[in-house]
């Protein structure tokens, strides 16, 4: 399909840099070759250069004799590798400190959380593409980051906002700040990725209205659509529509070849469904099967101990004794 042709389609679409493109629309990347046609585009697996390998991308580059003096002081300061000298640089030449709070944010994650987090908060709220900076596009092309949305999902994505807003997103909720991490993801394009992520949050904050309106109209299309519906699920579940949580359960498990994250994370909550109505036969079936495939998996444990726990109070409780007909509980005086 041609760039027209999608355009048409999709007014969304964008070119990132000369070699890539990204549809916002359907969260899409594609490869952009030179030695094709400038409107031929063909999807290849996405294979990025992760944060610690940015300054010697860098550095196997050197900026040419007409480069500016601030483009060649940045340049130094990323190859260098230090955050602190990144941040340094576009303190004295503004026209970087965008990418550099990206750049800064990213390369400091492993070794100075707090203010990689400061960073990138910069960063997305400052509203600029950091991928369409001419640095990113000349210097950092083939560079990203992995990013672990949500169990059984991990994604590869190239420096842009998006990614961005995600990696400080799952940086705010490993210190217990779910809600400023639901208020960068509200920054961005609600990509899939940032659909996923947030429902995610929002189940783990109680917020299920907004959850079951987020993920309306959600399909299977992928594992991370298919988690997505899981914790749609979820969310009904908790306002008490035990029908509709059933049936998006059954979608979410429509494909026997999603991740074994999203498949027991379902399987678990079915079994909670049916453990809700009394079905401790089916629940029981559900998380056994779940444990053959997975013996470590913890709520799946926890959930069959504690339904044979009631099983076996009930056997030494005995049956419940019936009042026969005419007679009384009261003893009379």
């Amino acid at each position: 399909m041609t760039y027209r042709q999608r355009s048409r389609l999709h007014p969304n679409l964008k070119f990132v840099t000369r070699n890539w493109w990204y549809d916002p629309w359907l969260n899409e990347f594609g490869y952009r070759f030179p030695t094709y046609e400038p409107t031929q585009f063909r999807d290849l697996r996405w294979d990025f250069h992760e944060p610690d390998s940015y300054a010697t991308l860098v550095a196997e580059r050197t900026p040419g004799i007409f480069a500016s003096s601030g483009e060649k002081a940045f340049h130094r300061a990323v190859a260098g590798g230090d955050p602190h000298a990144i941040d340094l640089a576009a303190g004295q030449h503004p026209e970087y400190r965008d990418v550099a709070d990206a750049l800064a944010g990213l390369m400091s994650i492993r070794t100075y959380r707090s203010r990689s987090m400061e960073f990138l908060e910069r960063a997305v709220r400052n509203g600029t593409e950091p991928a369409e900076h001419p640095f990113i596009s000349t210097y950092l092309p083939g560079a990203g980051i992995t990013v672990p949305v949500a169990p059984g999902v991990v994604v590869h994505l190239p420096i842009m906002r998006t990614s961005l807003a995600l990696t400080l997103a799952e940086l705010l909720q490993e210190v217990d700040q779910a809600s400023a991490a639901i208020d960068v993801l509200r920054l961005v394009e609600p990509t899939t990725h940032v659909r996923l992520s947030l429902v995610e949050l929002l189940c783990q904050t109680g917020k299920f209205d907004a959850v079951v309106e987020i993920t309306r109209g959600a399909r299977n299309d992928d594992d991370v659509t298919a988690l997505t519906i899981a914790f749609r699920a979820i969310a009904l579940r908790e306002r008490g529509d035990r029908l509709g949580a059933n049936k998006a359960l059954d979608e979410a498990m429509a494909y026997p070849n999603r991740a074994p994250e999203i498949r027991h994370l379902a399987s678990v909550q079915r079994a909670l469904l049916a453990a809700e109505e009394g079905k401790r036969l089916t629940a029981t079936v559900e998380l056994e099967a779940v444990l053959a495939e997975n013996p470590d998996h913890r709520a799946a444990a926890d959930l069959l101990g504690s339904l044979r726990t009631s099983v076996e109070d009930r056997r030494r409780d005995g049956p419940t004794p019936t009042a026969r007909p005419g007679s009384s509980n009261h003893q009379e005086a």
